[in-house]
């Protein structure tokens, strides 16, 4: 990651928390501009992050420290939060073409010798190359067909495992690279905290917000029940005293409110 140009990026951003108890947001953006602007929005009874903006959007889970007290667990190790992620709209990992050559180059030192590849693919009809123009076509033939989002073609792996073995070409990391997508939330999520930790910072607190789907129990008992008879009015689930008891319905898993006489909710 290129931390000069982040910090350029983000120098004239401002950073404001809005606290709804189990809901908080931290958003972090220039008050005169739209770029490079980014929210953080915590569902801390679900333990889920939301991350948004001109950086695109991101959603990631954990039961234990996906809130924003905690988060900072995650910015020291960022491999770790990439195994939280469940969905994300910027590439983690894209194939470069340099890379790729990069990572073949070693992978045929180690496994091969260049200069034994060189001879080798001169009898493919390059006699009167150099040995540089040898390898120019060599890698011309990989990088066939290439694409920055699945990498090397299966026919250029075929190739490759002439001369490194089926098990390392047929490899999903050759010239995969990180694109420092989430390093950039993180950068951000800290400068963003810094800004917090200050006496002026502004941090909007309001009642919190209640995120569960209600239902309540309807009395449906009748004269010829032998006991009580609800009716969630949600879904219409029937059931006697224990579905009364429970904080939820079984059925659709709305929480549940109780009811006095005549259906009317405590």
């Amino acid at each position: 990651m290129d931390i000069k140009r982040a910090e350029k990026c983000f120098e004239n951003h401002k950073a404001t928390l809005t606290d709804y108890g189990n809901i908080k947001i931290l958003d972090f953006k220039n008050p005169k501009s739209s770029e490079y602007r980014i929210r953080f929005l915590f569902e801390e009874d679900y333990c889920r992050l939301h991350i948004s903006g001109d950086l695109g959007e991101l959603i990631a889970t954990n039961y234990y420290n996906m809130t924003y007290e905690k988060f900072n667990d995650m910015v020291r190790d960022v491999g770790y939060f990439e195994g939280k992620i469940n969905c994300h709209s910027r590439p983690l990992y894209i194939f470069d073409e340099d890379a790729i050559k990069e990572d073949v180059l070693e992978l045929i030192k180690e496994k091969y010798g260049i200069e034994e590849l060189i001879e080798d693919y001169r009898d493919w009809d390059y006699d009167f190359y150099s040995n540089e123009e040898v390898l120019k076509e060599f890698y011309d033939d990989i990088l066939s067909d290439f694409s920055d989002v699945t990498g090397i073609s299966s026919e250029a792996r075929k190739i490759l495992a002439k001369y490194i073995g089926e098990y390392d070409a047929y490899s999903e990391d050759i010239g995969k690279r990180k694109t420092d997508i989430l390093d950039w939330y993180m950068f951000a999520f800290q400068l963003a905290q810094k800004q917090l930790n200050d006496d002026s910072a502004e941090i909007k607190t309001y009642p919190p917000v209640d995120t569960e789907k209600h239902a309540y129990w309807i009395d449906v008992t009748t004269e010829d029940d032998d006991e009580p008879l609800f009716k969630c009015s949600n879904c219409g689930n029937k059931g006697g005293q224990w579905n009364y008891n429970c904080d939820y319905c079984p059925d659709c898993g709305y929480k549940m409110e109780k009811v006095k006489e005549n259906n009317n909710i405590e």
